[in-house]
């Protein structure tokens, strides 16, 4: 996207130097190395918006002489969002915490820390500045947290907090019409279940096949232009093909079709 001269942005709620924004902004050999990652997106890729945790990264690695130098206002707060309106703001890096934001239902009255929400909104607003187009990547990261540690509570409300975020950003999208929404996820993590129902208010019987990552299928929800490429798709390959095809300005490319494995067995414990 960005050889093509698009506006790129990364928005989390995990640190931005985690596993799903690096991937998209860093080649290193580890995603453990989270200096490497800082530096890579700091110096190498330099996405043009940058929000979410992460922030003892980039204390450790030193960036942010470097960043101001490059032109990226710099922010620590979520009142200091607000500087996305100005219309000579075209990089912006706001780090929110030293290592992941706090769940939503962790967070005192008085947080700094943004929403997922409001951080999408303020990227929207800095990217769309660029008439040639943007890329954007925003992550409810905290959701698969929650799964890693069994609780119900945090994994349903970081995903309501997600589901706002999504309403927000079609809405956005749907206003303009040229712009392909797609909304997915890397895995399942914790193997959820519902067990019994429950009325409305109350939280459902649930039980927890594991603490990890489940092969069990994730969907995919598009839409805007290309969108019925993604129609029933299950190969995780076509969600880059889309996104190449909007970029280049072209048709999606038909796959040929190869044999996904499905993990093992032993990979989700069923009980």
């Amino acid at each position: 996207a960005r050889a093509r001269g698009w506006a790129t942005g990364l928005v989390t709620t995990t640190e931005i130097t985690h596993a799903t924004p690096a991937g998209f902004s860093a080649h290193v050999d580890s995603r453990g190395d989270v200096f490497a990652i800082a530096e890579a997106q700091a110096r190498t890729t330099q996405p043009d918006v940058l929000f979410g945790g992460g922030r003892a990264a980039y204390d450790t690695a030193n960036l942010w002489g470097e960043l101001g130098d490059a032109g990226y206002q710099i922010l620590t707060e979520r009142s200091q969002l607000a500087i996305a309106a100005r219309p000579d703001v075209d990089r912006v890096i706001g780090l929110f915490a030293n290592s992941h934001l706090a769940y939503v239902n962790d967070r005192p009255d008085d947080t700094t820390e943004p929403r997922l929400i409001d951080m999408a909104e303020a990227a929207l607003t800095v990217l769309d500045r660029d008439p040639d187009g943007l890329f954007i990547m925003i992550e409810g990261g905290r959701i698969d947290h929650g799964g890693h540690a069994n609780n119900l509570t945090n994994n349903v409300l970081e995903t309501l907090d997600f589901d706002d975020t999504i309403a927000a950003v079609n809405a956005w999208a749907q206003a303009r019409g040229n712009t392909l929404v797609m909304v997915t996820a890397d895995h399942e993590c914790g193997g959820l279940d519902i067990v019994a129902p429950a009325p409305a208010g109350q939280w459902p019987q649930v039980r927890w096949r594991w603490g990890s990552h489940t092969n069990r299928r994730v969907p995919v929800f598009a839409s805007g232009p290309g969108s019925g490429y993604l129609a029933g798709v299950v190969d995780h390959r076509a969600i880059y093909e889309a996104a190449r095809a909007m970029i280049d300005g072209d048709a999606p490319r038909d796959l040929p079709p190869i044999t996904m494995p499905d993990g093992e067995l032993a990979d989700l414990r069923v009980s």
